[in-house]
């Protein structure tokens, strides 16, 4: 697929693939994106984080990124009056376990 089509006429395609400058984006949605990717391209150190109960040893960086772009997609006000990214972090990365 051209990803001009994908990503909307002229916009390149944002983190997920989501065009940047998006207007309604949907955050559950978005934050799990987000998330899916940090397991996509971290398996490994993620189940080595898992099995040693530090996740967030091995993937705060790429955690606190994530957050840093989903805040600035959905507006900061948006992103904290929800837990939407805070329960794809808990169910994607952590296996269900609360570690935000």
């Amino acid at each position: 697929m051209p990803e001009a089509a994908f990503a909307g006429e002229g916009e390149e395609p944002g983190a997920a693939g989501f065009p940047l400058g998006a207007e309604e984006e949907d955050p559950r949605t978005l934050a799990r994106a987000l998330v899916s990717d940090i397991l996509f391209y971290n398996r490994k150190e993620r189940d080595e984080g898992l099995a040693e109960d530090k996740i967030l040893a091995y993937l705060g960086k790429e955690i606190a990124r994530s957050w840093e772009i989903y805040k600035e997609r959905i507006g900061i006000e948006k992103a904290i009056e929800t837990d939407h990214f805070r329960e794809a972090v808990n169910e994607i990365l952590a296996d269900g376990k609360k570690i935000l």
